[in-house]
């Protein structure tokens, strides 16, 4: 899947625009006299990743924790009767037997049937709601701290950094061909694109945990899916990534062009200790963690959605993750391999904090685990939307 990267970067052409931006960013700097550090490498700190997740964590474990009761069983989401052909799951206007999780009170067809007279009708209350995650001080609290002490641990140890001459570093000391073939042509662009899309790739999870549970009341119960979990899953990625950065001071791609093709911007400075942190790439660990915890979350907190819904959510995390990750190495910041590891690192967390927990519907039962069927749709659309934004910024830078 990361074939097109390499083949974008052999025809891609100078962009004008991003000339332009650059020389703006260049002029305002100079003309507020800031430093290059308020106005480059300070957007990029670790710190400012870390602070929404932390604070998100911290309120959700003030409030609060065990047991997730106060819930409408039944509530519709807002969104409903537009998302209604493809979340079928939203307003249970469907049900179909043998895909996600069956329970043992349905007596239908495997075909699709109308969900909402037959589930009155045997009475089952929980297909009608949302599952909530159960929050518990000593896990979630330990799970928390861990995540916080590994980015503080990770920020505080020292960066091994090289002399980079004149004509750069020497690019037969790369060992994969895949990483010294995509050294080349960075794109400023790129670079700021990717920031602006990293944004949106971690607001979706949130967005789609409320909106697919309105019928949950109580700011301890409302925050669970969207901020705590989700939280967590964050910051867990993040102390793995900033743990392993300058344990491996690998320097970035960029340090290996001459001087005369490495771009002016303050971000390609070969002599900051950002230059040397190239492995594992954030961006691709946090997109990637936000991906997979949406279509991980989605998968318990609906265990009766349907094939359409669990592949859609997943396909989008993984068009956006993808996307964003490949941005990264068309702007000569990350090698390939700094994308896989990152998107690896991201995955495992995001799925994982989910998995430790336990969700539960209104009425007190706990929600039955996604069978094998669900998570093999969910892992396809999942691979598939990556391979997708992956090409599709590689046709686009």
């Amino acid at each position: 899947m990361l074939t097109p990267v390499l083949v974008a970067k052999a025809y891609r052409l100078p962009s004008f625009s991003s000339t332009v931006a650059t020389d703006q960013l260049d002029d305002t700097r100079h003309a507020l006299k800031l430093p290059s550090s308020m106005t480059d490498h300070s957007m990029h700190h670790p710190l400012l990743r870390l602070i929404p997740a932390a604070i998100a964590v911290g309120v959700g474990l003030l409030t609060s924790t065990g047991h997730a009761c106060a819930q409408a069983s039944g509530s519709l989401p807002l969104v409903a009767p537009i998302a209604g052909p493809v979340f079928p799951a939203w307003d249970a206007g469907k049900v179909v037997r043998g895909y996600g999780v069956d329970h043992p009170g349905f007596a239908v067809a495997r075909e699709s049937v109308s969900a909402g007279p037959v589930l009155r009708a045997i009475g089952v209350q929980d297909a009608m709601s949302v599952a909530l995650p159960e929050l518990h001080w000593s896990s979630d609290g330990i799970l928390g701290a861990v995540g916080l002490a590994g980015s503080a641990i990770g920020l505080s140890l020292s960066v091994t950094r090289q002399a980079v001459p004149e004509g750069g570093l020497d690019p037969s000391t790369i060992n994969w061909g895949i990483d010294r073939d995509a050294i080349g042509d960075p794109s400023t662009r790129a670079d700021q694109v990717s920031d602006v899309v990293v944004l949106a790739t971690l607001a979706g999870p949130p967005l789609l945990a409320l909106l697919t549970q309105p019928g949950v009341h109580g700011f301890g119960n409302v925050i669970r899916r969207p901020i705590v979990l989700y939280g967590e899953s964050l910051l867990l990625a993040q102390a793995i990534t900033q743990l392993l950065k300058p344990v491996i001071s690998r320097p970035r791609p960029f340090t290996y062009l001459p001087a005369a093709e490495r771009p002016t911007d303050s971000g390609y400075d070969v002599t900051a200790d950002d230059a040397f942190l190239s492995m594992p790439s954030g961006h691709a660990a946090t997109t990637f963690a936000a991906a997979s915890y949406a279509a991980t979350d989605n998968l318990l907190s609906h265990p009766y959605a349907g094939t359409k819904e669990n592949g859609t959510i997943a396909a989008i995390g993984g068009l956006l993750a993808g996307f964003t990750s490949n941005l990264r190495n068309q702007a000569d910041k990350h090698f390939p391999s700094d994308v896989l590891v990152g998107s690896l690192i991201g995955t495992a967390s995001g799925v994982s904090v989910p998995l430790l927990h336990s969700y539960v519907f209104s009425s007190g039962g706990r929600a039955p685990r996604p069978k094998g069927h669900a998570w093999l749709v969910t892992a396809a659309g999942y691979v598939l939307g990556t391979g997708a934004g992956i090409g599709l910024s590689s046709l686009a830078f």
